[in-house]
């Protein structure tokens, strides 16, 4: 199983644009790394800050 996904794969988990994808990636506490210049995405926290985001807007 993978342990990292990309914006793209984002997108597509959560049925949103990659535009609004990539901004979720820039909130301040998102659980992701910057490799080179792309963002990869720690799926063992992704969940944990969904919870947390309930409501929020973005």
């Amino acid at each position: 199983m993978k342990k990292v996904i990309n914006t793209k794969e984002l997108s597509e988990m959560l049925d949103i644009s990659i535009d609004k994808a990539r901004q979720l990636t820039r909130a301040k506490d998102f659980p992701a790394i910057k490799v080179g210049r792309e963002k990869k995405i720690i799926l063992s926290k992704l969940d944990e800050w969904l919870e947390d985001n309930i409501g929020n807007i973005f």
